[in-house]
């Protein structure tokens, strides 16, 4: 029976041995998963860096035009705070004429 022991533990050693290495698998597999995930954060965090940098040279670029050609100032909801009159003024010497719609020619025998 003592030796029926043995077998048993060695057996059962056997089975220590390779649960040992399929955890081991397991946890070699999850490492290089994570190094992974890593590599993907890492170039996702890069990307928008890169974006941000880009955003704010365009708002950068955009303020300068402004400054230099102020009409750039009127947006579509900016009301009169932004208007310049001397850029954007009316003649009031303009005389406007009306003129009816075109018919087309006349028919009948004229």
């Amino acid at each position: 029976m003592d030796k029926g022991k043995n077998i048993q533990m060695e057996l059962t050693g056997e089975e220590l041995q390779r649960k040992i290495e399929q955890i081991t698998r397991e946890i070699q597999k999850d490492k290089e998963e994570g190094l992974r995930v890593n590599t993907d954060t890492t170039i996702y965090k890069a990307a928008n860096v890169m974006l941000d940098e880009y955003l704010t040279s365009q708002i950068k670029r955009k303020k300068k035009e402004c400054a230099k050609y102020p009409v750039y100032e009127q947006e579509a909801n900016s009301g009169p705070n932004n208007a310049h009159p001397g850029e954007t003024g009316e003649d009031d010497d303009e005389q406007i004429v009306y003129k009816p719609p075109f018919l087309g020619r006349l028919k009948g025998g004229d």
